[in-house]
């Protein structure tokens, strides 16, 4: 049997790749940096833009996939997205069995985002370019957050409490006494 012609790449196929390899980049940068508004509603906006930002990946991913008409994975992905079925499949099974499955449906959609995203970044992000992006904006991301703590450790050493003076722009100034507050005490969003 001889190989069958490879389809002709779609543009628009081309573009839902781009948009995926630039959009899941900027969700992650978004998610982890939102936390630092002036709103104690920030944790709300975080939530919102982690369902939007990752619904938007995945549908420019699936966009993608129906267009080139691929299987987005090859036999050696495998253990790497096993744990990710497992997740996905445990969360499914949980949820199924819980009974308050009304409680729980943010939280399982959630979950479902978090596996989706991990399997986009195996499946899409293979090459160096996109390696690098990704990379670029965790650790921008990162860089926000640890200088954020060094506002938080060195406002509350040099300034003191019940003081309306202090480099701490925000309003949980010294809501946690002199430990620093993290975006990432939320595990959910690991």
């Amino acid at each position: 049997m001889t190989n069958p012609t490879p389809l002709p790449e779609s543009p628009l196929a081309a573009l839902f790749s781009r948009l995926v390899a630039y959009f899941l980049p900027v969700t992650y940068f978004l998610i982890t940096v939102s936390f630092y508004l002036k709103t104690y509603d920030s944790a709300q906006i975080k939530i919102t833009l982690t369902q939007i930002g990752c619904t938007a990946v995945i549908l420019f991913w699936f966009c993608q996939l129906v267009l080139e008409r691929r299987w987005p994975f090859e036999k050696k992905d495998l253990p790497l997205i096993a744990p990710f079925l497992a997740f996905f499949t445990s969360g499914v099974v949980s949820f199924l069995q819980s009974s308050f499955q009304q409680g729980s449906v943010e939280e399982f959609i959630r979950r479902v985002l978090y596996c989706f995203m991990g399997v986009i970044v195996i499946s899409d992000f293979r090459g160096w370019d996109r390696h690098r992006r990704l990379l670029r904006w965790l650790l921008a991301a990162f860089g926000v957050v640890v200088f954020y703590g060094f506002v938080q450790y060195f406002d509350t050493r040099l300034f003191p409490a019940g003081q309306g003076v202090g480099i701490d722009p925000f309003v949980w100034r010294y809501a946690f006494g002199l430990r620093v507050f993290s975006s990432f005490g939320n595990p959910n969003f690991y």
